[in-house]
């Protein structure tokens, strides 16, 4: 069952590819509600029983049991680390959403940590998304490229400013 996700994350990571280093910022956005991009998950670590699970990235929905993220997000984690990905979610770190034990993870064997090259992880749930909830679906994914010039939406939690906090709400930039 892995294969066939890392194969459908590795040619994911073909549409999706950036090139350079990550910038990590939704700089010059504007607060969005979850439903306008229903395919982001919120991705919340907990390192040892006594910490509280952190936002720390976003994931994308590609099916009821599978996630797509960056390779960064997963790079280095130890194996007994607790993962949760909250669906439906506009907070990093609120109580809304819908709650999704990780059950397994992986990333690109190839991922440079330096040059972020394969920058591409897989994450499978416990129990499967329920895709009917409001807010909660898998990412449409087209079967062309883009055409060159074309604008793209960016959405996330990420940084709001150059070295600035991170947003606590889910924001979009163009």
């Amino acid at each position: 069952m892995y294969f066939p996700l890392l194969l459908l994350a590795i040619g994911f990571s073909s549409v999706i590819c950036i090139s350079g280093q990550p910038e990590g910022r939704i700089i010059n956005g504007t607060t969005v509600d979850i439903a306008r991009h229903p395919y982001l998950v919120s991705l919340r670590y907990r390192r040892d029983e006594e910490s509280s699970y952190k936002h720390e990235c976003a994931g994308v929905i590609i099916s009821e049991h599978a996630l797509v993220t960056s390779a960064q997000c997963l790079y280095g984690l130890p194996e007994e680390t607790k993962l949760l990905a909250v669906a439906g979610a506009n907070t990093r770190n609120g109580t809304d959403g819908f709650i999704y034990p990780v059950a397994n993870w992986t990333h690109h064997p190839n991922y440079d940590p330096v040059t972020v090259d394969n920058d591409i992880g897989v994450l499978l749930l416990d129990t499967p998304l329920n895709l009917t909830h409001f807010g909660i679906s898998a990412i449409g994914i087209r079967p062309e490229r883009p055409a060159v010039g074309r604008l793209a939406t960016v959405a996330g939690w990420g940084y709001r400013e150059e070295w600035g906090p991170s947003s606590y709400t889910l924001e979009q930039t163009e």
